[in-house]
C-alpha cells in the first residue's frame, strides 16, 4: 500500500466494475487497460487520476462517451467511442446497398466520410472505414447510373473520384479498377476504359482465372467498338482459354469471325494486322463502319491498278498540298487584312477614348475651378457674416453698457433723491419740534 502503482493490467478478465482505491491511486497511476470486459460505464472516481495518459476499454459495454473526459485535460482519446457510431452507419449503409436502396446508403456512405474526414489526425481504425466507404460510395454512385441519366456528367465525375481513390488505398482493387473501367466504356471513354480494365488484369498475379473472364470481355467489347478488332479477338481467345464453353465468348468470337472474313479477310494474314493502328487512339474501320467488298479489295491488290492507285494517290497528295498552300496564302492575306483593318479600328477607338478622356479631364477641371469659386465665394459671405455679427455684437455690448450706466445713474438720482428728502423729512420734523416745544413753553409761561 506504500508503494505507488503506476499501471494496471486487468484485460480480458471479465471484470463488470472497478474493485480499485482511486484515493490510492489518484497521485500516481498512469496507465489503465481494462480491454475485453463487461464495464457498462466508467466509475467516476476515475476523473481524478491526475496522471492517468492511457485508458484502454476497448470491446467493453461503453455505449456513450463519458462526460468527464473531455474535462480531464489528459492527452488519451476515446477512440472506441468515437470509431463505434462509424461502424454502425456503415453497417447500416451495406444493409441498404445489399437491399438495393443506392441513393440512401451513398447518402450514408458521404455523411461518414464526412465525419471522418472532419478529424485531425487519421488514426488506424479510421482509415479502413475511411477507405470502405469510399469504394462503396463509388459503387453506390455507379449503380444509380439509370436513375441519374440526366445527370451522366455529375455522377460519373463523383464514381471516378470514389473509385480512383479507393484503387489508391487498395481496397478491392480489382473490383474498383473494372467498375471503374466499365463506367468509362459506358460514357465512351474507350480509351481510358481499355487502360483501366488492363489495370485491373495486372491484380491477378497467378495468371488468368474465372475472375478475369467479365474483365476480358469488357476490355474485348471496349476494343471492337474503338475498331480494333484484332485486340478483341486476342481478349475473346483469352476468355476462351479460361472457360472453353463461355457462350458470349463463343457467339462473340464468331460473329467478329464473319464480320471480318466477309469485309476484312479475316484476321490470320500480317496484311490485315499492319493495316491496324494497334492504339486505343488509332483511327481504322469501325464495326458499323461502310464496308469494302471482298472483290474490290481483291482488285486493289493487282499490281498495276495498285501503281495507278499509286500514281492517283501521289498526285492526289500534291493537288492537296498545292491546295493546302494556296489556302493558307489566301488565309493569310485573309488574316493581315483582318488584322490591318482590327488595328485600324482599335487605333480610332484609342484616339476616341483619348478624346473622351481629354473631355472628362476639361469638364474635371472646370468643374474644381467652379467648386473652388464657389468655396471662395462662401468663404468670403462667412467672413462678411462674422464682420456683421461682430459689430452688432460690439453695437450690442455698447447699448447694454449704455443701458447699465443709465440704470446705474438713474439708481444714484434715486437715492439722492430719497436721501434729499429723507434729510428735508427729518429737518421738519426738527423744526416742527422746536415749533411745537415754543408754543408749549409760551403756553406754560402765560399761565
Amino acid at each position: 500500500a506504500d508503494m505507488p502503482l503506476y499501471s494496471i493490467c486487468l484485460g480480458a478478465n471479465a471484470i463488470t466494475q472497478l474493485p480499485l482505491d482511486m484515493e490510492l491511486l489518484r497521485k500516481s497511476l498512469a496507465v489503465l487497460r481494462l480491454d475485453r470486459n463487461a464495464i457498462p460505464a466508467i466509475p467516476t472516481r476515475l476523473y481524478e487520476c491526475d496522471c492517468l495518459v492511457e485508458l484502454n476499454l476497448s470491446n467493453n459495454l461503453v455505449e456513450a462517451c463519458p462526460a468527464g473526459i473531455s474535462k480531464l485535460g489528459n492527452p488519451f482519446n476515446a477512440t472506441e467511442v468515437m470509431v463505434r457510431p462509424l461502424l454502425e452507419m456503415a453497417a447500416q449503409a451495406k444493409h441498404d446497398l445489399e437491399h438495393r436502396n443506392y441513393k440512401t446508403a451513398a447518402a450514408l456512405f458521404t455523411a461518414l466520410l464526412n465525419q471522418a474526414s472532419a478529424v485531425s489526425v487519421m488514426s488506424k481504425e479510421l482509415e479502413p472505414i475511411r477507405a470502405h466507404a469510399t469504394f462503396y460510395r463509388g459503387i453506390c454512385r455507379y449503380q444509380q447510373k439509370i436513375e441519374l441519366r440526366t445527370a451522366v456528367q455529375e455522377w460519373k465525375l463523383e464514381a471516378q473520384a470514389d473509385f480512383k481513390q479507393a484503387i489508391r488505398y487498395q481496397v478491392e482493387p480489382t473490383t474498383a479498377a473494372f467498375t471503374l473501367g466499365s463506367l468509362y466504356a459506358k460514357t465512351f471513354q474507350l480509351p481510358e476504359a481499355i487502360e483501366m480494365l488492363t489495370h485491373a488484369l495486372k491484380y491477378f498475379t497467378n495468371g488468368i482465372t474465372q475472375g478475369a473472364v467479365p474483365i476480358l470481355l469488357q476490355r474485348a467489347e471496349a476494343w471492337e467498338q474503338l475498331g480494333q478488332p484484332p485486340m478483341a479477338n486476342d481478349d475473346y481467345k483469352l476468355v476462351l482459354t479460361v472457360d472453353p464453353s463461355h457462350d458470349i465468348a463463343i457467339a462473340r468470337l464468331a460473329a467478329l469471325e464473319t464480320h471480318q472474313a466477309k469485309y476484312h479477310v479475316g484476321f490470320d494474314t500480317d496484311a490485315h494486322k499492319r493495316a491496324f493502328v494497334m492504339e486505343p487512339n488509332g483511327i481504322c474501320h469501325r464495326r458499323n463502319d461502310p464496308t469494302i467488298s471482298l472483290t474490290r479489295l481483291n482488285e486493289i491488290d493487282s499490281p498495276t491498278k495498285f501503281a495507278e492507285a499509286c500514281d492517283s494517290l501521289r498526285d492526289a497528295k500534291q493537288r492537296a498540298m498545292y491546295i493546302e498552300v494556296t489556302k493558307k496564302v489566301e488565309a493569310k492575306k485573309s488574316r493581315q487584312g483582318r488584322v490591318t483593318q482590327v488595328k485600324q479600328l482599335m487605333r480610332e477607338i484609342q484616339e476616341r477614348q483619348a478624346m473622351e478622356r481629354e473631355e472628362e479631364d476639361q469638364f474635371e477641371r472646370e468643374a474644381a475651378i467652379e467648386f473652388f469659386r464657389r468655396q471662395k465665394a462662401l468663404e468670403w459671405q462667412r467672413e462678411e457674416n462674422e464682420r456683421q455679427w461682430m459689430q452688432y455684437e460690439e453695437a450690442s455690448q455698447r447699448w447694454v453698457e449704455s443701458e447699465l450706466e443709465r440704470i446705474r445713474l438713474e439708481e444714484l438720482a434715486a437715492l439722492e433723491e430719497a436721501r434729499r428728502k429723507a434729510e428735508a423729512k427729518a429737518e421738519y420734523k426738527k423744526r416742527l419740534a422746536r415749533r411745537g416745544g415754543l408754543r408749549q413753553g409760551g403756553r406754560s409761561g402765560k399761565r
